[in-house]
């Protein structure tokens, strides 16, 4: 009897966590940190506020939508054509690098937990197109450390506004990542546009879906079900 109620309650919990498990099918995700920036903040210069931070790039202060983190349809909100208010005022709407630096460098987010990663939405802010990064490489990783990354993609992120686009508000340019799973995401900037001597960064987001559940925890569920329903028919049996 201790062996089946020991085995009873042991299934249960696996069902348990299997049924509960979140069902985010290409669902848009704010990172929730950046732990390592080798580039920098923009701080007391011009007015601007004596300390700045990464804040602005992913709590969705400039954009036109909002949406809920970890809930909210991808594609659908894509769709939507959200745009992010642009540089003006620049500080809280967005990321801005060190006046007068190397603007390239690498940052480290944090998405909380391990997914699939997608797609990554960036939205410009520079007021002028000059100061949007430019050159970037993508990498995922399971641990903190980035010890085993894994590429993901490079691209360029097209200059915005120039002759050709509108400026401000400005849509989102969605990067088709190759598909990876991990909890945080390195953006290394290789280059920018090289105006105002800074690199800026509207708002980041990610196309995630939860990490599929290993088969055998599923079989082993049904074979703890089988094993609990076939000692019950046998209590049954022998009662009768």
């Amino acid at each position: 009897m201790i062996c089946f109620a020991r085995l009873r309650s042991t299934a249960a919990a696996l069902a348990l966590v299997l049924l509960t498990q979140p069902a985010l099918a290409g669902t848009i995700l704010s990172p929730i940190a950046v732990l390592n920036n080798t580039i920098g903040n923009y701080k007391g210069i011009a007015g601007f506020p004596e300390d700045t931070d990464e804040t602005p790039m992913f709590n969705q202060s400039g954009l036109s939508l909002g949406f809920t983190s970890g809930v909210t349809d991808f594609a659908a909100y894509i769709a939507s054509k959200p745009t992010h208010i642009g540089g003006t005022p620049e500080i809280g709407n967005g990321w801005i690098s060190p006046a007068y630096c190397p603007c390239t460098g690498t940052l480290d987010f944090d998405l909380g937990a391990n997914y699939s990663i997608k797609q990554m939405a960036l939205w410009n802010m520079a007021a002028n197109s000059g100061a949007n990064v430019a050159e970037i490489n993508l990498y995922s990783s399971k641990t903190a450390d980035f010890a085993a990354p894994t590429a993901i993609g490079l691209f360029t992120n097209p200059e915005m506004p120039d002759d050709n686009r509108p400026r401000a508000p400005y849509p989102a340019t969605v990067f088709d990542l190759d598909d990876s799973v991990g909890r945080y995401v390195r953006l290394q900037i290789n280059s920018y546009y090289e105006a105002y001597l800074v690199s800026e960064i509207g708002e980041i987001a990610f196309d995630v879906s939860a990490v599929p559940r290993p088969p055998m925890l599923w079989l082993f569920a049904a074979a703890s079900f089988g094993i609990l329903s076939a000692g019950r028919q046998r209590q049954i049996t022998a009662l009768n």
